[in-house]
């Protein structure tokens, strides 16, 4: 607890005089949960090496309010192995006039894009585990490229342990949901249309929100369509440079970095009908690289939450990620990564408006090109708890 105590503080020191004087407010979420192995475990590990499975973590909260116009949010993760003190988020939000939905972020701030972010706090997540799309690291890494298709394919499946050739580092997400980055964004909505457009540092598959090593921007944002309550449906779309300035010794002779890019299409909708809540989402991603060529990748999730009444759910999610084909050295045509699958299956109760109970059964398959499918299951128990 004195670690938490003084991680507090040290926040609490970053807010601004004028928002302590006014507003500010702390609070928590803690995530308690018991599973069945390790090596499951480790398929759903996040860049900063936190896992949605992990015995304990708390997600730590610090907003204030400058002005009527102004607010500011600080939040962070701590979890076991980590003894760093770091803001996952940390930005201003300038909202100028007080009756319309219309805001400027600024700082590290959220990724604009999709429709996961306002669900993956754990008590609005209806399962315990995170998308494919949000959470799983390919075999491509952001800092050391493959010397050809044969390296790249080499470490097909090794994404989420780390590549030797990449100094170790995990590979590059679809989108890192965890690791937000250093830019602004502007969104709101003007019923039924829903916007968000921003400029980041980096990009969702690599974030640099410290200093920039990366050339140009990321411009990302997302339109929805909101009729209803009922309905919900939007598209979002990501463009910019990825690959950092010590890479450029790699290049081809008139090349420079601003010529390879990430792009990402992504597209999400939302059905509710009574006690049935459905959503789904997909997306195309590609990575324009010097050694492998353009690199694909596609896939999504589909999700269901069925009500029962009383405070309890059922709850299921099944998510795929598919790779583009390349050929090797040796003239084999074969995906550039592993493909996998995803289903999630659970039951969850409310106790209270600030705790909840889950129980879920996942199931992770991956598909290695010319071998059986590896399979692998994890049991898990946990609690949600707002602080």
């Amino acid at each position: 607890m004195r670690r938490t105590t003084r991680f507090l503080l040290s926040l609490a020191l970053l807010v601004p005089a004028g928002a302590r004087a006014a507003e500010l407010r702390a609070h928590g979420l803690l995530d308690l949960v018991l599973s069945s192995g390790e090596e499951a475990r480790d398929t759903d590990t996040f860049t900063q090496g936190d896992s949605n499975f992990d015995p304990y973590r708390l997600h730590v909260f610090v907003d204030g309010k400058v002005s009527p116009t102004l607010d500011v949010y600080l939040e962070t993760i701590l979890h076991e192995g980590d003894a760093r003190i770091t803001a996952d988020g940390a930005y201003a939000q300038w909202t100028p006039w007080a009756r319309r939905d219309a805001h400027l972020e600024a700082g590290k701030v959220p990724w604009p894009i999709g429709a996961w972010a306002s669900r993956s706090y754990s008590d609005r997540n209806p399962l315990i585990g995170a998308p494919l799309m949000y959470q799983y690291h390919t075999a491509l890494p952001w800092n050391a490229l493959p010397s050809g298709v044969d390296a790249l394919v080499a470490g097909a499946g090794r994404g989420q342990a780390g590549l030797g050739y990449a100094s170790g580092l995990t590979g590059m997400a679809i989108v890192d949901d965890r690791w937000w980055d250093t830019g602004a964004v502007v969104l709101g909505s003007q019923r039924p249309v829903e916007y968000a457009l921003g400029v980041m540092q980096g990009t969702p598959g690599w974030p640099v929100p410290g200093q920039d090593v990366t050339p140009g921007q990321t411009v990302l944002g997302r339109v929805g369509l909101a009729p209803g309550p009922a309905v919900r449906v939007g598209a979002s779309g990501v463009w910019g440079t990825w690959m950092p300035y010590w890479l450029e010794r790699r290049l081809p002779a008139g090349r420079s970095l601003h010529d390879y890019h990430e792009g990402i299409a992504m597209g999400d909708l939302e059905l509710a009908n009574g006690p049935w809540e459905l959503r789904a989402e997909g997306f195309l991603k590609q990575w324009e690289t010097v050694t492998t060529g353009t690199l694909h990748v596609g896939g999504g999730y589909a999700e269901a939450r069925l009500g029962l009444g009383d405070g309890a759910w059922l709850a299921a999610r099944y998510d795929a990620v598919r790779f583009s084909d390349v050929t090797t050295g040796a003239g084999v045509r074969r995906p550039w990564d592993d493909g996998v699958d995803r289903l999630e299956t659970g039951v969850g109760y409310r106790v209270s408006r600030d705790v909840r109970l889950k129980a879920s059964f996942q199931r992770d398959v991956t598909h290695p090109f010319g071998e059986g499918a590896d399979t692998v299951d994890l049991v898990a128990l946990a609690a949600s708890i707002r602080l």
